[in-house]
């Protein structure tokens, strides 16, 4: 993969950045759940409409021919978005278990007084082992689920300025941590940040696979209410547009850890 980079980057080497292309698998996730909420919305107008209690109905059969293949087209569509595979990494290339942390990661190891060199290497060897174990676990995983693959694109290959790096705390508690010896060391950083990508990451994995399952259960239950294939009248978005909602929520605070001119590139380049 290109080793590029971009201007906000390069403009502010202590932000972790990596090449715009690695963001562009993201993006597309942030398309699909954009598209799905979408049509989720008009799948409920759809259901007002048809609803005979509902004060905005369409009363008559005027029109109820295509407000049923608009439903079945929805409803496809969805089924599409949700339940098939997207291929949201497209031909990047994805990098494998690396043998290492980065380098700048394992020369923040400061040893403390009294530390001997084995007891040094024997913590940093432990760490290292711990890591590479966690790394082939999220390999594994990310064959088992396109999203988790498409955020990990980026992460996988995001770059930490080993020379300086942001530190949002007031100038009082700044100055304290200062005078202490307190600041946080390299490796406390990276994994800070790591840490807050992953978990909204978490949050936006555990939002879509509710929502999948709603869908899914939502089919199911239109195909057992009739005898005549699937009842699309019978399926209910609610739950579906509120599951969708949150992992949106739970994808723009990832994006919201991302320079927002490298966001608009790649949604502009996944469009």
């Amino acid at each position: 993969m290109a080793a590029t980079t971009t201007a906000a980057a390069e403009a502010s080497p202590s932000k972790p950045y990596a090449a715009n292309e690695a963001l562009v698998p993201a993006a597309r996730v942030k398309l699909t759940i954009d598209r799905a909420i979408s049509l989720t919305e008009k799948l409920n107008v759809c259901k007002n409409q048809r609803n005979p209690n509902n004060s905005n109905s369409t009363n008559g059969n005027n029109g109820n021919g295509n407000d049923t293949m608009q439903r079945i087209e929805i409803v496809q569509e969805l089924d599409n978005l949700l339940l098939k595979p997207q291929n949201y990494v497209g031909s990047l290339s994805l990098q494998g278990v690396p043998k290492t942390p980065a380098k700048a990661y394992l020369e923040s190891y400061k040893s403390m007084s009294g530390d001997l060199p084995l007891q040094r290497f024997l913590i940093q060897n432990g760490d290292v082992s711990t890591w590479k174990d966690l790394k082939r676990k999220e390999k594994l995983q990310e064959s088992e689920d396109e999203v988790r693959a498409a955020l990990n694109a980026y992460t996988d290959v995001l770059l930490f300025s080993g020379k300086s790096y942001l530190l949002n705390v007031d100038k009082k508690t700044q100055s304290n941590m200062v005078r202490e010896d307190a600041l946080p060391e390299l490796k406390q950083v990276i994994t800070s940040d790591m840490g807050v990508r992953y978990l909204y990451r978490n949050q936006l994995l555990t939002n879509m696979e509710d929502a999948k399952a709603e869908l899914k259960y939502q089919l199911k239950a239109a195909s057992s209410s009739g005898s005549s294939g699937l009842q699309y009248d019978a399926i209910e978005a609610d739950d579906l547009l509120e599951l969708l909602t949150e992992a949106r929520k739970s994808c723009d605070l990832w994006l919201s850890l991302i320079d927002p001119n490298d966001v608009r590139l790649a949604l502009e380049t996944a469009s």
